[in-house]
């Protein structure tokens, strides 16, 4: 697939893999493309702080009937600092999360 942006990419990635009873629990300082489609989504919206893998396991915990997508960047683009990938992907394989890193 081809788009005229990253931001209609995320958009589009994310609108393709949520549903109505899914969560999303992405990182407070996920570019605002992410966050935009993660509020446009039908799914429920969590954010976690800012390269926090321990906050995000214990969102990703509670109960839900469907699925979860866990979000972060790989380098941040507001401040250029990089997220904890290897803790935040133990933390989403340990809930049964999908992982999208943007």
């Amino acid at each position: 697939m081809l788009f005229i942006s990253g931001f209609a990419a995320n958009q589009a990635l994310i609108a393709a893999l949520v549903e109505k009873d899914d969560r999303i629990v992405a990182d407070r300082l996920s570019h605002a493309s992410l966050l935009e489609a993660a509020s446009l989504s039908p799914a429920q919206l969590r954010r976690f702080t800012h390269k926090d893998p321990q906050q995000l396991a214990q969102l990703l915990a509670k109960p839900l009937a469907g699925e979860q997508l866990a979000v972060t960047e790989g380098i941040f683009s507001m401040d250029g600092d990089s997220a904890p990938l290897a803790a935040i992907h133990a933390a989403t394989q340990a809930a049964g999360a999908v992982l999208l890193v943007g």
